[in-house]
């Protein structure tokens, strides 16, 4: 008999000293709900010769368990930062061939037809696999499958191991899938899976390496749709932000990537910007751990990004702009620049490697799986979520930011540096939401707020390198001198921007608003 089900599982790339300190963590044997089982398992996944099912998002796999063949078709879903959630349609077939007209659900099994053709399905990837499965009752309640996969795909004539954690919900609420992972995982740093077995095969297939580079993470836009309520936005941004942190992490802490740490850091304050923006329906109980922790990271991964941004956007641009790159003294600073991006970089991975920052992504998870934010004492919450996501969304728009503006030449340093983080803020809040407007609309809008933003960039370079470069330098007269020269020519920049703020915010205020 055919089953379908809507799977959620969160799926954790390791490598095999992971594996093995995995096997023997003492949290899997306290929540075991009944013994582990182990099965070998064959796969075969299944396609035409011009990967039509595999261009449709479409998997067709047919797997024996002991003398069974068991059919599967996925569809309907993608893995975002570890977490896969789609339809599983699972049925009995004799062998190993697949068959279309075993699948249950008529409009899929119609829409497989349409899509293979008349072309033939053959065997294309295998996958050789050792699975320990067993059930855990996490302290909350509910019941998760852990499964431990370790084996080989094989693709193309191409061999590659692989070696995965799967977390499934097997009852109860998708938190606890994420609750089990921080008891497994506590103290390592996790590679969230972004591809399924199948992905990994065809990139075998292709010629490719099977597990993809580890790669910066850039924001995505949430595509809200203007039928979407508060609430359903708020989980679509939320999860946006869990892609970006979570696949960061690992950039920021294994590679030399400068692009790793600045898109956690992006990641970090466009999370914390979500809770500000939708702190109205939230309930604060369960959002001030992660806002803290968030800060907390964006501290410690800050510290990196910003010897980034002196080395080359500062330091070097000022070298270039003076046609200084040659200069002894400069070459001198960079130097020292550079000899303290390293050691920043050995305190920040030491810092992003504890539990306490491995934590927030999976928190995260927790928090925006498990509807987190769900207050059973607030009576008025459920019309606040299920009101349309337009009219949160104008409500929120520039509200922020506008009192600056009014006393704009009157700012003090402090207040500049506040209303830098304001504007930072509500280009967050317009990128989480511009795709409820035509973009005709939305274009003049952050054109003008970026000229603003450059401003205030330039605002900070100045003092950055006011603050940094003094003591980088070392009071050695050749990189003090050429640290002066990049403080004084940071400083012009800043007062001429600055001097042209007043006429960028009038254009912004001019700009239509997109939002009405």
């Amino acid at each position: 008999m055919a089953q379908a089900n809507r799977e959620f599982e969160l799926k954790i790339t390791l490598d095999e000293a992971q594996m093995r300190r995995v096997r023997g963590k003492p949290a899997i044997r306290a929540m075991a709900n009944g013994r582990p089982t182990t099965k070998t398992l064959l796969s075969i996944y299944h396609d035409t010769p011009d990967m039509a099912l595999r261009r449709a998002g479409i998997a067709l796999r047919t797997r024996k368990i002991g003398r069974n063949w068991v059919q599967t078709v996925k569809a309907k879903g993608e893995i975002t930062a570890g977490i896969s959630n789609h339809v599983e349609i699972e049925t009995p077939v004799r062998g190993s061939a697949p068959s279309i007209d075993a699948i249950s659900d008529a409009a899929l099994r119609q829409k497989i037809r349409e899509i293979i053709g008349h072309s033939p399905l053959s065997p294309v990837i295998e996958t050789h696999i050792k699975r320990t499965a067993r059930f855990l009752a996490p302290p909350t309640g509910g019941l998760v499958e852990l499964c431990l996969d370790d084996g080989e795909l094989r693709a193309g004539g191409r061999v590659a191991p692989i070696r995965e954690a799967e977390i499934e919900l097997a009852n109860g609420d998708p938190a606890e899938v994420f609750q089990v992972a921080q008891h497994i995982f506590a103290g390592e740093v996790l590679r969230y899976s972004t591809d399924s077995k199948a992905a990994l095969g065809y990139r075998l297939l292709a010629g490719e390496d099977a597990q993809p580079r580890l790669e910066p993470v850039f924001a995505k836009a949430p595509g809200l749709k203007p039928a979407m309520t508060a609430e359903e936005a708020m989980q679509a941004i939320l999860r946006s932000c869990f892609e970006q942190i979570a696949g960061n992490l690992a950039v920021a802490i294994k590679t030399e990537l400068p692009e790793g740490p600045h898109q956690l850091r992006v990641g970090l304050r466009r999370l914390r910007s979500a809770l500000t923006v939708f702190k109205p329906l939230m309930a604060m109980e369960g959002v001030e751990p992660i806002s803290a922790e968030a800060k907390a990271l964006g501290g410690t991964v800050g510290a990196l990004r910003d010897m980034d941004v002196l080395i080359s956007d500062v330091v070097g641009a000022a070298a270039k702009a003076m046609e200084a790159e040659r200069d002894p003294g400069f070459k001198s600073l960079t130097k020292a620049l550079v000899a303290r991006r390293d050691a920043v970089k050995a305190a920040v991975a030491k810092g992003m490697s504890a539990e306490e920052a491995q934590r927030l992504p999976l928190a995260l998870g927790a928090f925006t799986e498990g509807r987190g934010w769900l207050d059973p004492g607030d009576i008025g919450q459920s019309a606040r979520l299920a009101a349309p996501v337009c009219d949160f969304a104008a409500d929120q728009l520039w509200r922020k930011v506008s009192k600056w503006g009014k006393r704009l030449e009157e700012l003090t340093i402090p207040e500049r540096h506040e209303m830098r983080k304001e504007l930072k803020k509500l280009r967050y809040t317009v990128d989480f939401f511009k795709s409820l407007y035509p973009e005709k609309k939305v274009k003049p809008f952050l054109k003008q707020l970026k000229r603003l933003q450059d401003v205030f960039g330039h605002l900070n370079d100045a003092a950055m390198a006011q603050h940094e470069l003094p003591g980088i330098a070392g009071g050695q007269a050749e990189p003090a001198f050429a640290a002066g020269r990049v403080i004084g020519w940071c400083e012009a920049n800043a007062e001429i921007a600055w001097r042209d703020a007043q006429r960028k915010w009038a254009d912004l205020k001019a700009a239509p608003d997109f939002w009405r």
